[in-house]
């Protein structure tokens, strides 16, 4: 199964160091050759959570395995400027995973009101170089001995990407947020959408009191602690969960159709948008977890377990061929706003901020988000 990319939760960070570590001590590409202690590593992503700034990283499993982010400056002359900084592990490397990394933090960062973002290369780096420039980075200066690992030189490029420049990147999908189409919806969106509200039929039958939703580039996922789908339940000999998310292809035997499942319409669709598709169903005393590539089931997992938890996480990518649009995060978040705001019981995450409904206190916003007043 391909990562994911998702933005940087507090749950990710010890594993995040450990990816940094092992980056930093191949001596190659970062100027630290180790990473530091945890605790710092803690503080100064927590930090940067805090501060809702951009930083993704990419899981395979529960592990790390890429990352990336771009810090504003801090001075009042160069705030609209970010540095960028980025490493993935030496199996996940040249399989797209650092494209799609970036498209993310660079969405994010614009959607944020960076107007700059900048970094630093080794000279002799010519795979990251050509991955900057094809999403438009432009080389601005050449230090000479800029970086010295263990008394070797090397010579670093200073690259950067402005947002008004053209559309830096439009065909590996970044655009600024103020150039996207509204000739029709953007799809990543959409899908979130339709998540939320299968989920929200949990919510208001009262199996259900929290969502979580992350986006990140074109990768998306919802999770709910409602009941779960039924993962015994089949439809004339035909098992259930299998047939819903493979609808649109099911077979009918003649004789005996298969009943249609209305459900399966929607779940279908979205499967067939996207490249991969996960769905995790936790129940009392099992676990199932599907793996969809192309529309086609390739991994079905049913193993028992003992916990109170249960409910759905699916998690997706779509297609940089079908969708090369930045998501509007503004308008996802308001969107999101209104579902909190009609279900005031309802604990809504998106990206790991919570969401919760106004008050008079917020000046009329329509939602606002812990330690960030207002909308953003």
């Amino acid at each position: 199964m391909s990562p994911i990319v998702l933005p940087m939760a507090a749950e990710y960070i010890a594993s995040f160091r450990n990816a940094l570590d092992q980056v930093a001590r191949e001596k190659r590409f970062l100027a630290m050759l180790e990473a530091p202690p945890l605790e710092q590593v803690a503080s100064l992503v927590g930090d940067n959570i805090r501060r809702d700034i951009a930083q993704f990283v990419a899981l395979a499993g529960d592990q790390v395995v890429g990352w990336a982010d771009i810090v504003p400056a801090w001075t009042q002359g160069v705030v609209h400027h970010g540095s960028l900084g980025m490493g993935v592990l030496p199996p996940f490397r040249g399989k797209g995973l650092g494209r799609r990394l970036l498209q993310a933090c660079i969405a994010k960062s614009w959607a944020n009101g960076l107007r700059r973002i900048e970094l630093e290369v080794r000279a002799d780096n010519g795979q990251a170089i050509r991955l900057y420039e094809g999403l438009g980075f432009r080389r601005e200066g050449r230090k000479r001995r800029g970086l010295c690992i263990e008394g070797e030189a090397h010579d670093t490029l200073v690259m950067a990407l402005l947002r008004d420049e053209g559309l830096p990147g439009a065909a590996d999908g970044v655009l600024p947020s103020d150039a996207v189409c509204t000739e029709r919806p953007q799809l990543v969106e959409q899908i979130v959408r339709a998540l939320v509200l299968y989920s929200l039929a949990e919510v208001q039958q009262g199996h259900a009191r929290t969502l979580r939703v992350s986006v990140g580039g074109n990768d998306f996922s919802v999770e709910d602690d409602g009941r779960g789908h039924a993962i015994h339940r089949s439809v004339e000999n035909a098992p259930y969960l299998p047939l819903i998310y493979q609808h649109l292809g099911h077979r009918f035997d003649a004789g005996e159709p298969t009943p249609v499942q209305l459900q399966g319409l929607g779940m279908s669709l979205i499967n067939a948008i996207c490249e991969e598709l996960t769905v995790i169903v936790r129940k009392p005393a099992a676990e199932l977890r599907m793996v969809f590539r192309g529309a086609r089931l390739i991994d079905h997992e049913l193993r028992d377990r003992v916990g109170a938890d249960t409910g759905n996480r699916i998690s997706g990518r779509v297609g940089a061929d079908l969708e090369q649009r930045a998501v509007d995060f503004d308008a996802l978040e308001a969107w999101l706003c209104s579902v909190a705001q009609a279900h005031p019981a309802l604990t809504l995450q998106l990206n790991g901020k919570s969401l919760r409904a106004s008050s008079q206190a917020d000046h009329g916003q329509a939602c606002a988000s812990p330690g960030h007043p207002g909308a953003h």
